[in-house]
């Protein structure tokens, strides 16, 4: 999931044109309570199948589906608990600041700075941002087509913010 949205006021305070702020997260949906429902039903009728293996001597056929659906349901679990990543990239004329969800911020300034999209494959897209420094990964938390979507956009800002540099 992202959203673009207009900066009119820069951190100094100025009005920045052409200024944009892109916050991207990844898309968690959690699950409903029909998905639980159905979930511990396939679990019942999991251990349910497990008995007729108990009724010729194996014992252990039951403990590991037992143990089968408790990693799964712990899985799930901290899954959901965990924060979802988060990413926001801000342009503005001439600069460029980077934030993700583990606290490493980049800003970049300079005309050098360019926007590149990697394929490898048709099902892995790659959004580099080059600065003199160093590559900059942008959009891993979005998905594929996320990831097609905003590349023009953020291409296009990126395009104008190094033209317009004062």
């Amino acid at each position: 999931m992202y959203e673009i949205l207009d900066r009119p006021r820069g951190r100094s305070g100025v009005c920045d044109n052409g200024a944009i702020v892109v916050r991207m997260r990844e898309n968690r949906s959690a699950l409903s309570h029909e998905a639980r429902s159905a979930f511990a039903a396939l679990a019942f009728l999991l251990l349910i199948l497990s008995i007729v293996p108990v009724v010729h001597g194996y014992w252990l056929v039951p403990a590991f589906s037992l143990a089968a659906v408790a990693a799964l349901t712990f899985a799930l679990e901290r899954h959901h608990k965990q924060a979802a990543p988060a990413e926001t990239l801000e342009v503005g004329p001439g600069r460029l600041r980077h934030a993700d969800s583990h606290g490493r911020v980049t800003e970049c300034e300079g005309p050098w700075l360019s926007f590149r999209v990697e394929a490898p494959t048709p099902s892995a897209l790659r959004l580099l941002v080059r600065t003199a420094a160093d590559v900059i990964e942008i959009g891993r938390c979005l998905s594929l087509d996320e990831r097609r979507a905003v590349a023009p956009v953020i291409a296009a800002a990126l395009g104008a913010a190094t033209e317009s540099r004062p």
